[in-house]
């Protein structure tokens, strides 16, 4: 609200490790932003569309001036979180292939049961690294022109798997080509729904389209995700939710600059292994009183079931 522009939040190539400790964390990284703002002095008015595949990977995004801004997916195989060496490595990789600088965001978009974060070294990973390694800087690039929208989705919640920032529609449009990315506030998507908005969604003849998540956790279960956009009957109501977004953000296109600005802050994080730990201790301790729970409940009947026999033994004793 202070920069006088819509703030959408992708979610980063990191794994819990890097989740901070305390929420006073987010003050600091938001005036963080705001002084990175105020110091950014280069700005583009030119984009074109960068898009490539290898295996079950893909990647796309934008390059703006000499920058590049490039989202990952491997749906509809699973698409879960990038461990942050893998995620440093494709940025460092989009760099040396003639970039000036490359922000990588993890769409995060095809939950399935098992794979819960890619690695480097892994089978996933060297898909994206051959992925990257495929794009090259653009000579040609157009106006860029860029809209948004936003619906809050008020009467959903987190049960139904979706967070309270709800959903966000960004259209992007270069050299008379538009793509456009669905943004929700939720922790990943059930390959069916994924597939149902993206047929929705190709009345807008769009060069490419595709569903994001945040990878919020006020929806999570303890034991993992669990609770997937698209998951419950009334997410067939977020497909004309998210088509009327859409709509709102092409009505919205206006040709705008952009820039990129890379800085390093500090900040308390839980640390490498923390989250898992965590996790386990969790479960741990629900575990425990899923079993305590009833034998102190049988305990506490048979005391009392005692106290009935002996008052009714005593009482007409005396």
């Amino acid at each position: 609200m202070k920069i006088g522009c819509p703030a959408i939040p992708l979610h980063a190539t990191a794994f819990h490790d890097f989740n901070p400790v305390h929420a006073k964390s987010s003050e600091y990284i938001l005036k963080q932003y705001e002084r990175g703002v105020e110091r950014l002095k280069e700005y583009s008015k030119q984009a074109s569309f960068l898009h490539s595949k290898a295996g079950s990977a893909e990647v796309f995004g934008l390059q703006a001036g000499g920058n590049a801004f490039l989202t990952l997916s491997r749906a509809p195989e699973s698409t879960e979180d990038v461990e942050y060496s893998a995620g440093l490595a494709l940025r460092n990789l989009a760099r040396a292939q003639g970039f000036g600088e490359a922000v990588v965001a993890d769409r995060h978009n095809c939950y399935r049961p098992g794979k819960m974060m890619f690695y480097v070294g892994s089978d996933e990973f060297n898909e994206y690294y051959e992925a990257v390694e495929k794009l090259a800087p653009h000579q040609k690039q157009g106006r860029l022109k860029v809209g948004t929208a936003h619906d809050p989705l008020e009467g959903f919640g987190t049960g139904e798997g979706l967070g309270g920032a709800g959903l966000h529609a960004i259209v992007f449009e270069t050299g008379g080509r538009k793509a456009c990315l669905v943004v929700f506030d939720g922790n990943n998507v059930v390959p069916q729904f994924r597939e149902r908005l993206l047929k929705a969604l190709e009345k807008y003849r769009f060069v490419f389209c595709d569903v994001m998540t945040t990878d919020t956790h006020s929806v999570n279960g303890l034991n993992g995700v669990e609770n997937p956009l698209g998951s419950h009957p009334s997410s067939a109501r977020l497909i004309p939710r998210a088509m009327e977004a859409v709509e709102h953000a092409l009505e919205d296109l206006e040709e705008v600059e952009t820039g990129v600005l890379m800085q390093k802050i500090q900040l308390p994080v839980l640390g490498a292994g923390r989250a898992g730990e965590l996790l386990t201790t969790m479960n741990a301790i629900v575990s425990i009183a899923k079993i305590a729970a009833p034998v102190i409940l049988i305990a506490a009947l048979a005391l009392a079931l005692l106290s009935i026999l002996y008052l009714a033994t005593v009482v007409p004793l005396l």
